[in-house]
């Protein structure tokens, strides 16, 4: 995605001599909204303010930038990256309204792609995307090295346009319509459409007047109360409330709101009560403001480690209670070091390490040499299915929760197993016809990935021992290789981004795009077996009856080790899983709760807990990564 070059505050200042946390702080002070530019030898990084406030990043990493990641972890590197010696930074103000629609059009999913100038025109593709009100924009990849350029759209209005050099694929410049159109019709062009799938910055649009609603209050409300308790766990009772409002009148100056003497907002005893007509956008960036600054003056006395970690479990009923407001109002983003799970993101942290160092991390299983050989792809398909249901029936225990892997490396089944591994190099992809088809063979391959390489890597305790093992593990197929998290995240869930991370796991130009499983069936999510205790038992799932043996899938997980029911306080304990992957279930309008009680309702336990909704709390239990099996 392009950046336009904005009004320049700052240009080429060296990052021997500028220190970031000082130019960050006057930035914030000043609610600058716009971006600072930050290059170094095949690196460049793209830090988003919204008044004052980093709110995202972007990083292209390599000599032909091919290496992309935002979010947090982007943020995170950024400002490591600028403490560095030898680089450059500038600064460039956009209006604030800018900077939202840029936002919302990092989180997109793709609506047409690889649409030729052979097939349509510019013009044309433009008409229609008007006509239906799009919110997203245009990629146009122009032919004979001539750039790329960007076109934004607000429910269907054009807002902007920008077109960039081969030598500058970050920051755009301004141009016309006709310009473009003269450019495509001479050289071609591809266009590939995005549709944002944020409606935060729709909502902010409108929220300069927009009053504080009660839900909102009592969002903060649950929020400074979790925040005291962890806080107050950790130093002392009254330790919250001492540092918490020494924070209020040093930021009042800026969010009037909050100076105490005032008397418009007041947090007493896990109460909040807010009586002023501050807008809405005003209060929520005032609120996570005063928040972030609270957190970062309680680490100067806390391991990080330590209150993160706790804080984070403290947040999960209100990020599960109040859902709609925390993705509406991008709190993951506002308020990073909270709204996280900390033992998801470590695993993220050293996969985007990984990326950062530019590492060649794919471990490719099935390169076994099967000479020439014209096996159809019917009777390849047919070995594959035939061995893991061996496998399945030999070398495992308790109905799958448990692998014999050490008895299972020995075995002829898996000797059985590494020929018909090997064959799937000579796959066609287009040979799986059907929805049913893809998705039963993909979780299949997953499953026994995973165990392939835990065997292959030597792992006795945990796959956590071997680190990004999720991005390392990979199967040839056909002519594309598939990590681990290429099955889950590209194909499986139909490229969403890992939980955590604003990176799509394909990025527009992979053609391995085509192969997205859609509509994802967050189903899925209780039959990958990751080789933890804590996964889903393993099953050989196939395309005949798949929808009833996924429905079986939920109901098995949840039974055997994915719930717990604490009668006495009435605590719904379910598996990290559905706290990690909440969205995928909430798709459709239900929530994680609506699946788990459909999936128990012939059973006496689920009719108890549809019984007891109205009193039920739901917690996440902590996830065990020990391995299943020895």
């Amino acid at each position: 995605m392009l950046i336009p070059k904005g009004q320049a505050i700052h240009e080429h200042l060296s990052t021997s001599f500028t220190h970031i946390e000082q130019l960050v702080e006057g930035l914030r002070k000043k609610r600058f909204s716009g971006y600072c530019h930050l290059s170094f030898w095949e690196y460049d990084g793209i830090a988003f303010f919204h008044e004052g406030q980093i709110v995202n990043a972007q990083e292209k990493i390599g000599m032909q930038g091919t290496q992309v990641q935002t979010g947090d972890l982007a943020i995170a590197h950024f400002l490591e990256k600028a403490r560095e010696k030898d680089g450059n930074i500038s600064v460039y103000q956009l209006a604030a309204t800018t900077v939202a629609t840029l936002m919302a059009a990092m989180n997109v999913t793709s609506k047409y792609e690889s649409l030729s100038t052979d097939l349509t025109s510019l013009d044309r593709l433009i008409a229609l995307l008007q006509k239906e009100h799009l919110t997203g924009y245009i990629e146009i990849l122009l032919e004979q090295e001539a750039g790329i350029a960007n076109l934004f759209f607000a429910n269907g209005g054009l807002i902007e346009i920008l077109l960039a050099s081969p030598d500058d694929m970050i920051i755009g410049e301004s141009t016309t319509i006709g310009e473009l159109n003269r450019l495509c019709q001479e050289v071609g062009a591809v266009f590939n459409v995005y549709q944002t799938t944020d409606i935060a910055g729709q909502a902010q649009e409108g929220s300069q007047t927009k009053a504080v609603s009660p839900q909102m209050i009592k969002l903060f409300e649950a929020i400074l109360a979790r925040l005291e308790s962890a806080t107050n766990a950790l130093l002392k009772e009254g330790g919250f409330q001492a540092i918490f409002k020494t924070i209020l009148p040093q930021i009042a100056d800026t969010y009037p709101f909050l100076d105490p003497f005032i008397g418009d907002f007041r947090y007493v005893n896990g109460a909040l009560s807010f009586e002023g007509n501050t807008p809405a956008q005003e209060f929520v960036t005032g609120m996570c403001e005063a928040i972030n600054a609270t957190i970062k003056t309680l680490l100067q006395s806390i391991p990080r480690h330590l209150f993160l970690a706790q804080l984070s479990r403290h947040l999960e009923s209100v990020a599960t209670e109040y859902a709609d407001l925390v993705d509406q109002w991008q709190f993951e983003m506002r308020l990073p070091e909270i709204f996280r799970d900390y033992t998801f993101l470590q695993d993220t942290e050293n996969d985007a390490e990984a990326i950062q160092k530019g590492l060649e991390v794919r471990k490719v299983l099935n390169l076994q040499g099967i000479g020439f050989s014209e096996i159809d792809a019917e009777s390849i398909l047919k070995e594959f299915y035939r061995v893991m249901a061996l496998i399945v029936e030999n070398h495992t225990e308790l109905e799958g929760k448990t692998i014999a892997y050490a008895q299972l490396k020995k075995s002829r089944e898996y000797q059985q197993y590494q020929t018909a591994i090997a064959f799937l190099q000579q796959l066609g992809l287009a040979s799986l016809k059907t929805y049913h088809d893809r998705l039963a063979f993909w979780i299949n391959l997953y499953n026994f990935l995973v165990i392939d390489a835990v065997l292959k890597s030597g792992i006795k305790t945990s796959v956590q021992d071997v680190k990004s093992f999720f991005m390392k593990a990979s199967y040839r197929l056909g002519d594309y290789v598939f990590s681990l998290d290429d099955i889950e995240h590209g194909i499986l869930r139909n490229n969403q981004c890992k939980p955590y991370s604003g990176l799509q796991q394909f990025q527009a130009t992979d053609p391995r795009r085509q192969f997205c499983l859609a509509p994802l069936d967050a189903r899925i999510h209780c039959c990958m077996t990751c080789a933890a205790q804590s996964a889903p038992p393993l099953a050989i799932y196939t395309p005949q009856g798949l929808d009833e043996q996924l429905d079986r899938a939920v109901t098995r997980y949840l039974l055997n080790g994915g719930m717990r029911f604490e009668r006495t306080t009435q605590e719904l304990w379910l598996s990290r899983t559905f706290y990690w992957y909440r969205k995928d279930f909430e798709n459709g309008g239900r929530t994680f709760l609506d699946v788990v009680l459909q999936a128990l309702r012939n059973h006496d336990i689920g009719r108890e807990l549809q019984a007891s909704r109205a009193k039920l709390t739901v917690r996440f239990m902590d996830y065990d990564w020990k391995l299943n099996g020895k």
